[in-house]
């Protein structure tokens, strides 16, 4: 298992940031490497909230699937993202700081079966996409 992470402050109320970033519909506008997300739970955002997506890897896609699993509503949720091979268990803090707020994103990654020899190449992958998406989150929600 390892460990990635990624902080920024971003120039929005705490209450926006937390609002797009936890609507799994949005999960396609930052997540980085994924293809494509279909919401299978009723719509609510909340412990239980479950996606179906198509993740990219190289030049083809896998299957994966996302549930939150803790949720606090303005302030932080954690979730777990399953494919083959790697489980990825995120958390999302939003925390109130100057006039906007500090988003940290981490997540612990389990790399199983074949891919565990890719596992260093894995790691800086996966921590290049936390940037992307950190920006991403903070390039949608700044500019409202």
């Amino acid at each position: 298992m390892f460990r990635i992470g990624e902080s920024v402050v971003v120039h929005s109320p705490p209450d926006d940031v937390f609002a797009f970033v936890s609507d799994l519909r949005n999960f396609p506008l930052w997540r980085a490497n994924l293809a494509a997300s279909t919401v299978v739970s009723d719509g609510f955002t909340g412990v239980g909230a479950t996606c179906e997506e198509e993740i990219r890897v190289g030049p083809r896609t896998i299957p994966g699937r996302c549930r939150i699993t803790s949720f606090t509503p303005g302030r932080t949720f954690s979730f777990r993202a399953l494919s083959p091979g790697l489980r990825y268990d995120g958390l999302v803090d939003v925390v109130p700081e100057g006039d906007g707020c500090r988003f940290t994103l981490t997540g612990d990654i389990t790399v199983t079966g074949p891919l565990r020899l890719l596992q260093p190449v894995l790691r800086r992958r996966l921590q290049d996409g936390l940037r992307a998406e950190v920006a991403a989150i903070r390039a949608h929600v700044e500019r409202g």
